[in-house]
């Protein structure tokens, strides 16, 4: 989260404390949630619910090949829930418990609304609606009307599946609209404050390899940034996808998914929020 001053200026990024007592609201406010989605159901009355399909059986093998690299086993028999957060539960403390995370929601698909309930496979819900926030979510103001309806006169409501199902559709879409104009105002932001920052060292984790370069994430700032491979010492490299590995065709340096290095700030793009680092082996290298 970012932190301001009193005059609404960025001062910095640190991480967002969870207590325990978020974890018990979060319960209870899932747990409401389900209670309000199975009534409903039970009671055949057409809902707006927030469905999570099962991944990809083609992204979790992805996945489980790009775990392995870390010396790791995932290989469920079975996309079901109980198996992810068995692993997230052994990788508890790891230094790249984090980027796995993250590599692992990479793999799921995205909750949306809908007026057909498949369950919620993030949550191992059989049914789940948003029913908590009326006053902030259109969806679950509908279901607050659908819900005093059905109390009232133990009927359904005037709006039928086909209405439901419009409103779902366009509630999902615009969620994706507001959560990336959300993304892209934040990330500019954290580029106003790393641009005060040109030079600076970080010490980083490399989360993603590709032909072009690898992107890091700052272990203290939770900024992402682009490492250009045309930056990188010794010559050219050759990229490995199995692997996920960028390595010099000398073999001198490999630069891998998980590997954690110090960097340098060289640039900052605002309009594309966009940093991009050096390694600081190379502007050693550069002063001999």
């Amino acid at each position: 989260m970012l932190t301001y001053n009193d005059a609404g200026d960025v001062t910095g990024i640190v991480k967002a404390i969870r207590h325990f007592s978020h974890r018990i609201v979060e319960e209870f406010m899932v747990l409401a949630n389900e209670v309000v989605a199975r009534h409903l159901e039970g009671l055949q009355i057409p809902c707006i619910y927030r469905i999570h399909e099962e991944p990809d059986p083609a992204k979790v093998e992805t996945f489980s090949d790009l775990v392995s690299t870390f010396g790791l086993r995932f290989r469920p028999k079975r996309v079901r829930p109980a198996e992810f957060q068995r692993f997230i539960s052994s990788i508890e403390g790891r230094p790249d418990e984090r980027m796995l995370s993250y590599l692992m929601l990479r793999s799921f698909k995205q909750a949306v609304y809908s007026a057909r309930n498949v369950g919620h496979f993030g949550l191992a819900s059989e049914a789940y609606t948003h029913f908590t926030s009326p006053i902030r979510r259109y969806p679950d103001l509908v279901v607050h009307r659908i819900l005093k309806s059905a109390i009232a006169r133990r009927q359904p409501s005037n709006l039928s599946r086909a209405q439901l199902e419009a409103v779902a559709s366009e509630s999902s879409e615009r969620e994706r609209v507001a959560a990336q104009a959300e993304r892209e105002l934040f990330e500019w932001k954290k580029m106003l404050l790393m641009e005060e920052r040109l030079g600076d060292t970080f010490e980083a984790v490399i989360i993603a390899v590709s032909k072009e370069g690898f992107t890091v994430e700052l272990v203290d700032q939770f900024v992402e940034g682009f490492v250009p491979i045309a930056d990188l010492p010794d010559g050219q490299y050759r990229f490995d996808p199995a692997d996920r590995v960028l390595a010099s065709r000398n073999g001198k340096r490999r630069f891998r998914l998980g590997h954690r290095l110090t960097v340098q700030l060289a640039r900052v793009d605002k309009l594309m929020r966009r940093a991009y680092f050096l390694p600081v082996l190379q502007r050693r290298e550069a002063k001999h």
